[in-house]
């Protein structure tokens, strides 16, 4: 049967066809989604990096900020004249207490109006333990 089969010149061109088509078919098919999915691929990599670089710059500029809040906080008068007299004085004495209840309103003044600040709190030089917060937890 099958020599009936290949004797016939429609059976002969459909079969020689679909041997060379094929292939052929499925190697341009094959190599266009390998060369869409890069590309695409790629694009949503450099979507990605310029997003990152996007927000890579925006925290720059809010830590930026950030910084010259505590800048300024840090170089207030009413803050470090208090300051002063809280560390140059090791005994428990009125003028201490003043000074710590002074830094405390200062601190809870640039909590109230400065925006975005949260909780304002000083360390300790040495351990870097709090030892005055606008967080009363």
């Amino acid at each position: 049967m099958a020599k009936y089969f290949f004797k016939k010149l429609t059976t002969r061109l459909v079969v020689t066809f679909a041997l060379l088509a094929i292939p052929g078919a499925l190697l341009v098919g094959y190599s266009s989604y390998y060369f869409a999915r890069n590309t695409l691929e790629a694009g949503i990599y450099d979507k990605l990096e310029s997003i990152a670089s996007i927000k890579e710059d925006n925290l720059r500029q809010w830590i930026a900020e950030l910084k010259g809040d505590v800048e300024g906080i840090a170089a207030a008068d009413h803050l470090r004249k208090p300051l002063r007299v809280f560390m140059l004085s090791g005994e428990n004495t009125d003028e201490v207490v003043d000074a710590y209840v002074s830094m405390g309103e200062t601190l809870a003044w640039f909590q109230e109006n400065e925006e975005g600040i949260q909780e304002v709190f000083l360390l300790t030089r040495d351990e870097g333990r709090v030892f005055l917060s606008t967080d009363k937890t």
